[in-house]
């Protein structure tokens, strides 16, 4: 090991790591372009600034008693007043589990909010109980090949199209082991789209796929395996949680060793 050169510094490595302050994530979103294009979620950069005072995401995890859900209510409250920011009870939802239907219900109304159940989508990932399924993970295919689309019929050059794959979004592969087919069906859609510039149509090649992702000194386009990525994002979620030192990570190791 002592022969690969080091590129990154312990440092540098903790400071891409590290989480941003609440005041980095504001300044950042500020110095968003008013007039920027939406993001996946259908908002532009307008939208963000306007409502920065509404749109903080947050799991609150508490027993279900009646008791304890007056005191969650409170604290909400209580946050409202202190921080100023407004918690809209229209676009929160409440997941209740371990009781009866009616006893569901109740709660959701004593939270003013609407009852919700799995799988549902937080902060763009699906979130469901038990082992990942195509059908949870899908929408990964279908944001994909969304995305491509739109540049059908552009007459990019290969180059340009090869550029493409270095901003592929894989920000799911990083919670959860992602099933073979949906990783064979995302990679299907790359091989179209980089030879024929059109995600759903195939062109007869003569080179093989593995030749394609080999890297460049070894005479391919460098290009990574998907099932290499999610598993490289998987390696580095387990290392964070173990070594970590974030609040987060130091929750689970306390909960967990």
């Amino acid at each position: 090991m002592n022969v690969i050169h080091e590129v990154l510094s312990n440092g540098d490595r903790y400071f891409i790591d590290s989480i941003p302050f609440a005041s980095e994530i504001k300044a950042a979103v500020h110095e968003l372009d008013h007039d920027s294009s939406p993001g996946p979620d259908g908002f532009g950069g307008w939208f963000y600034r306007k409502c920065w005072g509404i749109i903080d995401d947050m799991f609150l995890f508490c027993n279900g008693d009646k008791r304890n859900i007056k005191r969650l209510m409170k604290t909400l409250t209580e946050y409202q007043e202190a921080s100023g920011q407004v918690i809209s009870s229209v676009k929160s939802k409440c997941f209740v589990g371990g009781t009866t239907n009616t006893r569901k219900k109740t709660i959701a109304e004593e939270c003013n909010m609407q009852l919700s159940t799995f799988p549902d989508k937080y902060l763009g990932v699906m979130l469901f109980p038990g082992k990942v399924k195509s059908s949870h993970v899908w929408g990964i295919v279908k944001q994909l090949q969304s995305y491509l689309a739109g540049w059908k019929g552009k007459m990019l050059a290969f180059q340009e199209r090869l550029i493409f794959f270095c901003s592929i979004p894989v920000y799911n592969m990083s919670i959860y082991r992602c099933p073979r087919s949906v990783l064979k069906e995302c990679e299907k859609i790359i091989r179209n789209f980089l030879w024929s510039g059109d995600p759903n149509v195939r062109k007869l090649i003569t080179l093989k796929w593995d030749n394609v992702c080999s890297p460049l000194e070894e005479g391919g386009l460098g290009i990574k395996r998907l099932d290499i990525i999610n598993r490289a994002l998987l390696m580095n979620l387990a290392w964070n949680v173990q070594q970590g030192e974030d609040e987060w990570t130091l929750f689970l190791q306390a909960k967990f060793k």
